[in-house]
C-alpha cells in the first residue's frame, strides 16, 4: 500500500511539474591587440565585441555573459565565454569576468 501510495504521489509530481526553459550557448570572437593600449580600451573593445555576438549571432537575449578565457595570438586577443537566458531570469546590462 504504501509502494502504490508513494507511485502514486510520484506520477502525480511529475506530470504537474512544468520543465523551466532554458539556453546557453559557448561564444567565442576575437579583438584586435593593436586597439588596445590600455585597460579603459580593454574594456571597451571587450564589451564591444560581445555585443556584437549577443546581437548578431544569436538568436534570444542573453540574461549573463561570463568570461571564461582569454589569450593572446600574435596580433588578436580571443575570448572565450558563455551566455545564456532562462524563462525566469531577468536581463542584466554587466558583463561578469573570470579574467
Amino acid at each position: 500500500m504504501k509502494t502504490l501510495l508513494a507511485t502514486i504521489i510520484g506520477l502525480a509530481i511529475v506530470v504537474v511539474a512544468n520543465p523551466a526553459s532554458a539556453y546557453v550557448v559557448a561564444i567565442t570572437t576575437s579583438i584586435p591587440a593593436t586597439s588596445v593600449a590600455d585597460d579603459t580600451d580593454l574594456k571597451a573593445a571587450l564589451e564591444s565585441a560581445i555585443d556584437d555576438v549577443l546581437r548578431h549571432a544569436i538568436a534570444f537575449s542573453a540574461t549573463f555573459v561570463t568570461v571564461l578565457k582569454t589569450w593572446l595570438v600574435e596580433d588578436r586577443i580571443y575570448i572565450t565565454g558563455k551566455a545564456g537566458s532562462c524563462g525566469s531570469c531577468r536581463r542584466r546590462n554587466s558583463v561578469s569576468t573570470a579574467l
